[in-house]
């Protein structure tokens, strides 16, 4: 009976450790609200040359500007040993 007993108390407390390690695992991954927030989808396609749009990212404001060829060959153009 003893022997039994120590059996069934092993086997509860063993798997009681893997729900605890599994609660633990599995609440590290990011519920689907927050993965919903860290997407952004922006239509790039309607943003002219040589303007900027402002659009919310988790709350935060992210800047979008779209270059014109001038502004893209000066910033090639700088000495990046002088920045």
């Amino acid at each position: 009976m003893s022997a039994s007993k120590d059996v069934l108390g092993r086997a509860g407390s063993s798997s009681l450790i893997r729900l605890m390690v599994l609660k633990f695992v599995l609440g590290m991954y990011d519920s689907k609200d927050v993965l919903t927030l860290a997407s952004l989808k922006v239509d790039l396609s309607s943003i002219e040359p040589d303007s900027t749009v402002t659009v919310k990212w988790r709350g935060k404001e992210v800047f979008i500007m779209r270059r014109t060829e001038d502004d893209i060959k000066l910033a090639n153009s700088v000495d990046q040993g002088t920045l």
